[in-house]
């Protein structure tokens, strides 16, 4: 998908783990998994975090709920087995 993708295992802190960087047509978003592996923080344009959001989806098993927000906890979304980065988004957009 992102064929310039650099992962980083080292432990930054209590709660950076495993890091992704890459680049994209919205710029160069980063992503991290806290070292307890229960959140995937994307700091990246919406469309960017949403495909990323989605990529995950696929490789979680479909009875764990995954929840897509943004960085003020203004919205929480769940991402159910299927959700394309465009329903993600609209959904976003469609919340007051």
């Amino acid at each position: 998908m992102w064929d310039d993708t650099i992962t980083d295992p080292t432990v930054r802190n209590e709660a950076r783990g495993f890091a992704w960087s890459f680049h994209t047509s919205n710029g160069p978003p980063e992503a991290y998994l806290d070292t307890d592996g229960m959140c995937l923080y994307i700091d990246a344009a919406l469309a960017d975090a949403a495909e990323v959001a989605c990529v995950l989806r696929q490789y979680v098993p479909g009875s764990i709920e995954v929840t897509f927000c943004d960085q003020g906890y203004d919205f929480d979304l769940v991402i159910t087995p299927g959700t394309t980065p465009a329903e993600l988004i609209g959904k976003a957009d469609a919340l007051p």
